[in-house]
């Protein structure tokens, strides 16, 4: 059973504007953006870097195979768009 859970944020309108405009450039409606973005500071929060970042960063940027390479510590990744 799958159980859904509800969070409501009041926003006030410079905000609401600054992360429509994210969520846009995602091509992403707010609500289903949001929920990304909050998942991945849960796994940041919880350590677990890998799960921060989705299939695409990771397709772009999460292949370095040198023992050597220590990634930069990063607050936030930011979306990475496939060009057709």
């Amino acid at each position: 059973m799958t159980v859904v859970s509800s969070l409501v944020l009041n926003l006030d309108d410079h905000v609401k504007q600054r992360l429509d405009a994210m969520a846009a450039q995602d091509h992403k409606p707010l609500p289903n953006w949001a929920v990304e973005q909050l998942g991945r500071l849960a796994a940041i929060a919880e350590g677990q870097a890998k799960a921060a970042y989705n299939g695409d960063w990771l397709s772009a940027f999460g292949s370095i195979n040198n023992p050597k390479f220590v990634a930069p510590h990063s607050a936030m990744p930011t979306a990475v768009h496939r060009v057709p």
